[in-house]
């Protein structure tokens, strides 16, 4: 039966309220094609008429069954005409179109229907007897007063879970058997066909109403609607919430929040004098300066499935009093000498505190001393140093806090550092001039690491420090005044290096050549010769070709190693033996001595036509020599040619 039921109001129903409670007129038999040429007519008011919406269908009797046999729109004035009717038994149907249409199953279903007779006594259509070629008139109908046309139901009961609603059916013909549909936000309720309805949580939110069908005729059932009625969300229980704290700046307040329904989700706003505070949506609410003077409270909303929301409110605190900062003691980081800077550490106070400074002298306040950081000068040797921090913050009572005192400020310098930075040499810290009295101390580092024992003014640099730079501190001590520890500026990179040696004969006319050894890699090298002790003009370069102006003088090499970044360091080689002359006598008529192999043969005597012979010339072992030489060069020197070889 649920094919639809008739609807009182389209206002305010919703979309499937309106498809689900519309009437189907259930027609006794199929349609009949009119065949005959009688006629019935009439005046229909009342309804959707005076807008020209309406259909009248006339239906004959055939063996028992009513079948549809002829049909006419309604006219905007009320007159309808239904013609081509053969000679029978005829009821008439009035239909108020508002709202036609057909449903899922292809059924017709109207706003408003009824069978209707002349006098309109019953809901039961007299019987219309209609001769061949018959104009019947006057079978009219006013849709506002049919029995039964305003018979709907109506619901009695709290809309809320745990009662009960009660179906009403309203005004229907005595006798007539009814039934009851029960529907949810549109949805048929199985199994719920009593005239009353026990409501639960499942319903709680939603659009609940009852369709009341009642049998008109043997198969025909009309079907109306109750107006939907909202089921009300159970009310959560509330709690009475309290603020703990207390109402100053900068404190913390906590709501307790009472006893709720169980399972409620809380949630807060904090409010200053009634209105709502930005953000403040904690259980707990840090006073800020914006709320000094107002009174604050607390709003609990509790939430959960099935239930209406609902909202508590504290009692108001007291208003607002100015907070009392968390302030501390400041701390001066630094070294308390002249010429260093010192700086104020606040410590830890209220967050957003503003910070103002002054700075003492043995308690006298430093003109213009109002920064963070202050470097000391000499007006301030051998005073004490204080300073004081004051805070300030909108809502709270301005603080002041002075540090303890430093010990007296004393002169110090920073050291400096002689000597060649390179393995072996030593370098000799000056402390430079401090307070009178003071006890200096000392402590070398290589590359920043303390190096272990190095704690004289002097320090000779070992192999250890090969490629580091080397400092000094100097810890200056003196009763009452600040100790204070100075660092030297770094020494260059400590070299490799190495003593240079020489290679050659020392002859005249042979050639030497300085070998370095091995240094840092990427080191340049300058070379400088030297004979007994003297430089020789000129020789810087990696080799020396000996002259006979050397004979007799022992010859030495510096070697000069640079390279940036580290230190410069020359190295001079050892001396070789005296430089030997480049000639000898013969050893032999025939032969000239070990080092000398160069033949000296003067072909006629007493003239220049002089000739040398080397080893393995052609005439090399049968030449006598005159003289011998260490090179051709010697021998070139002496007057002599090259023989043909």
């Amino acid at each position: 039966m649920r094919n639809g039921t008739g609807v009182r109001s389209f206002a305010g129903a919703t979309a499937a309220a309106v498809v689900a409670a519309l009437i189907v007129v259930a027609v006794p038999g199929a349609a009949h094609a009119a065949t005959g040429d009688a006629s019935i007519s009439g005046t229909v008011e009342g309804g959707y008429i005076s807008d020209g919406a309406g259909y009248a269908t006339a239906y004959r009797l055939v063996d028992g069954q009513w079948l549809s046999e002829a049909g006419a729109d309604i006219a905007a004035d009320g007159t309808y005409s239904l013609i081509g009717l053969s000679a029978g038994t005829y009821r008439v149907s009035f239909t108020d179109l508002a709202g036609i249409g057909w449903d899922d199953e292809g059924n017709q279903y109207t706003a408003w229907a009824e069978w209707w007779d002349d006098a309109m006594t019953s809901t039961s259509a007299t019987d219309v007897v209609v001769a061949d070629s018959a104009s019947i008139t006057g079978i009219n109908a006013d849709l506002n007063s049919v029995q039964g046309q305003y018979a709907w139901p109506e619901l009695t009961g709290m809309a809320r879970p745990g009662s009960t609603l009660v179906a009403d059916p309203g005004a229907w013909p005595a006798g007539i058997p009814l039934m009851y549909e029960w529907y949810v936000d549109g949805e048929y309720i199985d199994g719920a066909t009593s005239d009353r309805l026990r409501l639960t949580t499942a319903h709680a939110g939603k659009s609940v109403y009852v369709v009341v069908w009642g049998e008109m005729n043997p198969g025909y059932w009309e079907g109306k609607n109750s107006d939907p009625v909202a089921v009300e969300l159970p009310s959560i229980q509330t709690g009475k919430p309290t603020i703990g704290g207390i109402a100053v700046v900068g404190s913390t307040l906590t709501a307790a929040a009472g006893t709720w329904t169980a399972g409620a989700t809380l949630s807060y706003q904090w409010s200053a004098n009634g209105a709502a505070i930005a953000k403040a949506t904690g259980a707990t609410y840090t006073i800020t300066a914006a709320q000094l003077g107002k009174k604050l409270t607390v709003t609990v909303t509790g939430a959960r499935d099935g239930y209406a929301s609902a909202s508590s409110t504290s009692a108001s605190t007291a208003a607002v009093k100015t907070g009392t900062l968390k302030a501390a003691a400041p701390a001066i980081a630094g070294s308390v000498a002249v010429g260093s800077t010192l700086t104020a550490k606040p410590g830890s106070w209220t967050g957003g505190t503003a910070f103002t400074y002054q700075w003492y002298a043995d308690g006298k306040a430093i003109k213009g001393a109002t920064k963070s950081t202050l470097k000391l000068v000499a007006a301030q040797q051998g005073k004490k140093i204080s300073v004081k921090v004051t805070g300030k913050q909108s809502g709270y009572v301005t603080a002041a806090k002075t540090s303890a005192s430093t010990a007296k400020a004393a002169k110090v310098a920073t050291p400096t550092v002689s000597g060649s930075a390179s393995v072996g040499a030593k370098l000799t810290a000056k402390g430079g001039t401090w307070t009178s009295g003071t006890k200096l101390t000392y402590q070398w580092y290589a590359d920043g690491t303390k190096i272990s024992g190095a704690t004289k003014s002097t320090f000779t640099v070992a192999s250890a420090q090969r490629g580091k730079q080397l400092t000094v501190k100097t810890t200056g001590k003196k009763s009452g005044y600040a100790t204070v520890t100075t660092t030297s500026k770094a020494t260059t990179r400590v070299p490799t290096v190495a003593t240079p040696k020489i290679g050659g004969t020392t002859k005249a006319t042979m050639t030497l050549t300085a070998s370095t050894g091995s240094w840092t890699s990427g080191t340049a090298f300058g070379y400088q010769w030297y004979a007994n002790g003297k430089a020789i003009s000129g020789a810087t370069k990696k080799t020396l070709t000996l002259s006979n102006a050397l004979v007799g003088k022992k010859i030495t090499v510096k070697v000069t190693g640079k390279k940036s970044g580290y230190t410069t360091v020359s190295k001079t080689s050892a001396a070789t033996g005296a430089v030997k002359s480049g000639k000898s006598k013969p050893a032999s008529k025939t032969s000239c001595p070990s080092g000398y192999p160069i033949k000296g043969n003067q072909t006629t005597r007493h003239t220049t036509d002089w000739i040398y012979h080397v080893p393995g010339g052609q005439f090399y072992n049968a030449t006598h020599p005159e003289e011998c030489f260490a090179s051709e060069k010697a021998a070139q020197q002496a007057g002599y040619r090259a023989s043909q070889r």
